[in-house]
């Protein structure tokens, strides 16, 4: 026991301390998983264009927001009023556009019909002042400025005043020609399956998540894995919606890639809470608020709430605080060592939430048991792979690869990177093109000019970048955001510490796990074949 606490007197003199000093048990909490701001740090608006057309839209980890719209009016916005939205209902600080340019890739749209049969976007009974008409213009311009992406819409009815059906006022919208281009409709015109539909058959596309009945197109939402437990009693149910969210992460990891359907998985609270305090643990919306403490210490409940932070401790008594779900949600990802999360849809997630779910997507290369993309497969991220055998594919399984844009895979004929190799710069459906069809027993996954990563030891997200020159505009990490580098073979990176090229600079020839004292310093970078 503690020497400052071993006494009852002592035990009573150290409880009442804690108790007189509340500053110190709430002090404010600023953590990059929540942001009650608008705009964004930075933009990640093409972060798709580093995964392999063949990747199914089910074995992708995708970050959404929760009650999209329900957010207070800002200038990139193309309806000119809207009602008050109070913290009761709100969910969002970012608007739409500052959403999916923060790499945001799925929606959450809550419809009502109108008189007039079309689409007012509500959040249960309260009217955000948006339509659906505000929704498609944002995310067809930034589909039409970022071809390499798509966004996924959950469509749901949220009450009706029309005579049409809900599903035909849908195709009022999607065949409307100032959208019709951008829906994505499967060959048969029908409800898709979510196992068959591929990345690259909806770049530039919106994917309709359809959460209504007799539906005709898009990807039957009632078919996912969804944790969607979102009425609290009171805030110290939080800690059972984040047991709710991390046996989601869990499910969710342990799937198989190819034949998972979707997971969705809902950070989201309300009822008893407001939303802002179930992503956040605040005491109010602020970005940098105090932490709520649960009244609770570990002098009398040392093991309650063991995933909440013990804060303000005085004499080795420390209060319990609540916790947000974004932030657990963003610690757990790394900490158990996730792989896989599926959709992530989230109240006010900061760019740190955001970023790490795209994280998860850096393996671009898949490779095929069978010829044409199927059987049992497997995604990878740059690097060496010696001995297939310890892969599902097994040894000597491989039939056909799917290559994100901007990297190759040299194939050998056994471990090690020992025999015949072949050299792979784009998808093949079919090895035996190249006399290579189940005999690969080992691979080098490289980069066609660079590949920068956020943090050290190639962790973080990443973004590949060609031959050419790249200032602050074109880095999707960021100012002063990358900490390793992979080089491809026969290229050259120099980085500079300023914006335009200005500045001191470090110049690489192959690959570093840490750029030591250039960590964090890079403002513009030039690729160069060597």
């Amino acid at each position: 026991m503690n020497r400052y606490i071993d006494t009852p007197a002592r035990t009573l003199s150290a409880a009442l301390l804690l108790a007189l000093l509340p500053a110190a048990a709430a002090l404010a909490h600023d953590h990059f998983a929540y942001s009650h701001d608008s705009g964004i740090r930075y933009e990640n608006a093409d972060w798709m264009a580093n995964v392999a057309d063949q990747r199914r839209l089910a074995d992708l980890s995708l970050p959404g927001t929760h009650d999209t719209m329900t957010y207070a009016l800002n200038d990139d916005d193309y309806t000119l009023s809207q009602t008050i939205v109070t913290d009761v209902a709100m969910t969002q600080s970012k608007s739409l556009r500052q959403q999916l340019l923060a790499g945001v890739r799925v929606l959450d749209i809550r419809c009502r019909r109108t008189a007039s049969n079309r689409f007012k976007i509500y959040h249960g009974s309260i009217d955000t002042g948006f339509d659906f008409d505000d929704v498609l213009l944002s995310v067809t311009d930034f589909l039409a400025d970022h071809p390499t992406e798509t966004v996924l819409m959950r469509v749901k009815p949220e009450g009706n005043d029309g005579s049409m059906s809900f599903e035909d006022v849908v195709d009022t919208y999607a065949n409307n020609p100032l959208y019709s281009s951008y829906f994505w409709r499967n060959s048969s015109s029908e409800l898709a399956s979510s196992s068959t539909t591929r990345l690259g058959d909806v770049r530039g596309k919106i994917v309709v998540l359809a959460n209504f009945v007799n539906e005709r197109f898009g990807i039957d939402y009632a078919s996912a894995s969804i944790q969607d437990n979102y009425s609290l009693t009171t805030n110290w149910d939080l800690y059972g919606k984040w047991g709710d969210v991390r046996d989601q992460l869990q499910a969710s990891n342990s799937s198989t890639e190819g034949s998972r359907s979707f997971y969705i998985n809902f950070l989201s609270g309300s009822v008893g809470s407001f939303p802002y305090f179930v992503a956040s643990g605040h005491s109010s919306p602020g970005t940098g608020a105090p932490r709520l403490l649960t009244g609770l210490t570990t002098l009398t409940t040392p093991n309650k709430y063991p995933d909440f932070p013990r804060v303000g401790c005085a004499l080795g008594i420390c209060s319990i605080a609540f916790e947000g779900t974004n932030i657990l949600t963003y610690e757990y990802l790394d900490s158990a060592d996730i792989d896989f999360a599926g959709i992530v849809y989230a109240d006010f997630p900061g760019h740190g939430l955001i970023d790490r779910v795209i994280s998860l997507n850096n393996d671009g290369v898949t490779l095929f048991n069978n010829a044409d993309y199927g059987g049992t497969r497997k995604s990878f991220e740059l690097g060496t792979y010696d001995r297939f055998s310890q892969l599902p594919i097994g040894n000597d399984g491989l039939s056909s690869v799917s290559i994100a844009d901007g990297l190759t895979v040299t194939l050998y004929e056994h471990g090690l990177k020992g025999g015949a190799s072949v050299l792979l710069t784009s998808d093949t459906p079919a090895l035996s093109t190249y006399g290579f069809d189940n005999k690969a027993s080992s691979m080098v996954v490289s980069v066609q000019g660079a590949a920068i990563y956020e943090h050290e030891n190639y962790k973080g997200r990443m973004q590949i970048l060609r031959q050419g020159s790249y200032t602050l505009s074109d880095l999707n990490l960021g100012n002063d955001s990358i900490s390793s580098i992979r080089v491809g073979s026969g290229y050259s990176v120099k980085l500079y510490e300023h914006n335009d090229f200005g500045g001191s600079s470090k110049t690489l020839a192959a690959d570093a796990s840490s750029l030591g004292s250039f960590n964090d310093k890079t403002s513009s970078i030039v690729v160069s074949a060597q």
